[in-house]
């Protein structure tokens, strides 16, 4: 059996992986599970530091000796402890900025059953892939539906990567959803308006995302 444990920042990715992705992954007899990141005996979710996501992930690769494991954490709220992180400042292009960072992840971790991903910001940076999603959701609950539409596709026209939606703290993709959709929340209605959009149209308009799916079909290919 092709298996992926992915290890996930929280409930909102949770979801996303358990209702699109994995749907998408057994079309190629993939199976994959996703394990929200453990911070302390009590508490899971968010990352605290460097050195308790490495313990999750190794105790994974420890526990289980066939399954891939990949991650889905969010670069935005990263901490500073993290491989090569320091070196960032030299490095302009935010793309490459996750890239180095993931490296970095491969190298510490050392195991070829790892395969890291690191998401440029947040989850929500997806849901922008198209307007669809947010129509749908938006227009069974809310009476000024039009204006928070123009708001949404003034959005979309500014950005030409749904990936790179986010210019400082409180300009995140789920801080702008939030200040049009206040109604809205992550683990709830995320993963709805994800379907929606569908999975294609999401690996298609954010390369880094798809190039990471496509990665971890290939293992298996």
């Amino acid at each position: 059996m092709n298996r992926i444990i992915v290890v996930v920042e929280g409930q909102s990715e949770e979801e996303f992986i358990k209702s699109v992705v994995a749907p998408y992954l057994l079309k190629y007899s993939i199976y994959i599970t996703p394990i929200v990141v453990r911070t302390s005996k009590n508490f899971k979710g968010g990352i605290v530091s460097y050195a308790k996501f490495k313990y999750h992930v190794e105790l994974i690769l420890k526990q289980d000796k066939t399954a891939l494991v990949t991650s889905m954490i969010d670069y935005f709220r990263l901490p500073n402890d993290f491989p090569h992180y320091n070196d960032l400042g030299m490095i302009e292009n935010p793309f490459k900025k996750v890239e180095h960072l993931e490296n970095g992840l491969s190298k510490s971790i050392g195991n070829d059953r790892f395969i890291p991903y690191i998401q440029l910001h947040e989850f929500e940076a997806l849901l922008f892939s198209d307007r669809k999603g947010f129509q749908e959701y938006i227009s069974t609950s809310e009476d000024n539906f039009h204006q928070m539409m123009k708001e949404i596709d003034a959005i979309l026209e500014e950005f030409d990567l749904p990936e790179l939606i986010n210019t400082r703290p409180e300009l995140a993709p789920s801080k702008r959803i939030l200040k049009i959709f206040p109604k809205y929340n992550k683990v709830v209605f995320g993963s709805l308006i994800a379907e929606e959009i569908g999975i294609e149209k999401i690996l298609s308009k954010c390369s880094r995302f798809g190039f990471w799916v496509q990665t971890l079909i290939n293992r298996f290919q």
